[in-house]
């Protein structure tokens, strides 16, 4: 199944693949996605290396949870919950 990815560039730096077939030139901006079937946000953010770090969801242009199931062409941007200022 194919989504887009997004992740803010604050957090492109922390991450770091799982799996090493996802990495390389993957743009972290907006790229597409090859994922398994029923594959949860939390899973996304197992693959990305991103689980212990406070991150607001956006799937859709409505944030969501850990728990949400992607579908196919779902959009899901990934910000830091944290900023400086």
């Amino acid at each position: 199944m194919i989504i887009e990815l997004q992740v803010a560039s604050g957090l492109r730096q922390k991450v770091s693949f799982t799996d090493k077939s996802l990495g390389g030139d993957k743009n972290l901006g907006c790229d597409k996605w090859e994922i398994p079937e029923a594959t949860n946000v939390a899973g996304v953010l197992r693959m990305l290396n991103l689980t212990n770090i406070p991150t607001i969801l956006v799937l859709n242009d409505h944030q969501e949870n850990k728990t949400t199931i992607l579908k196919e062409n779902d959009v899901l941007k990934i910000f830091s919950a944290v900023s400086g200022g």
